[in-house]
């Protein structure tokens, strides 16, 4: 069993290498459509594992889809420092090697990633798995604001809202205030 890492450079490549060669009963890893917009992460460097693919041969028996991003360690505002973390998608084995410990390969393999590894929507199966190995839940995660900033932008954006302080706070306000009486007044 050969578990290989399929860098995110490599990965619109390999995509159209699988599909050729896939037999149509055979284990296709990743679509070309789906590496083509993993590509466009705007979170992931090229080097960063993408995909991870088990073989037993030169038969593809499972894999396990890597989605490298970002998560805010501290408020933007403060520092905007961000984690590097690793999503964990899209894991299958091959019904035929299920009990052969392929899932753990492909699991552990993740791991050694040099990031977090984070989990979300998973199957009970899953779910089991990911308690045993003593993964952390810690429930829902909260999106309020979505920013993605082109690298090398941090600076700007740690400046322009160290210059702006509380401005938004105070356009949020006045913007309330306004529709509440407008909305109030008949």
């Amino acid at each position: 069993m050969v578990i290989k890492k399929i860098p995110l450079k490599d990965l619109v490549d390999f995509a159209n290498q699988v599909d050729k060669q896939t037999p149509p009963d055979g284990v296709l890893p990743i679509s070309r459509q789906r590496a083509l917009s993993q590509s466009q992460n705007p979170f992931a460097s090229p080097d960063d594992v993408a995909l991870l693919v088990a073989y037993d041969n030169e038969t593809c028996v499972g894999y396990l889809g890597v989605v490298p991003g970002a998560v805010q360690v501290s408020p933007a505002w403060v520092n905007g420092s961000c984690q590097k973390v690793f999503w964990l998608s899209t894991w299958y084995v091959s019904p035929k090697v299920r009990d052969s410990g392929v899932a753990m390969q492909l699991l552990f393999t993740a791991c050694q990633l040099k990031g977090d590894i984070m989990v979300t929507g998973v199957s009970e199966s899953a779910r089991r798995v990911y308690a045993a190995l003593h993964f952390r839940e810690f429930g829902p995660l909260r999106f309020c604001n979505y920013w993605v900033v082109r690298p090398g932008r941090e600076r700007l954006l740690s400046r322009l809202s160290r210059v702006l302080g509380g401005f938004d706070r105070l356009v949020v306000r006045f913007i309330k205030r306004r529709f509440l009486r407008k909305s109030l007044v008949p």
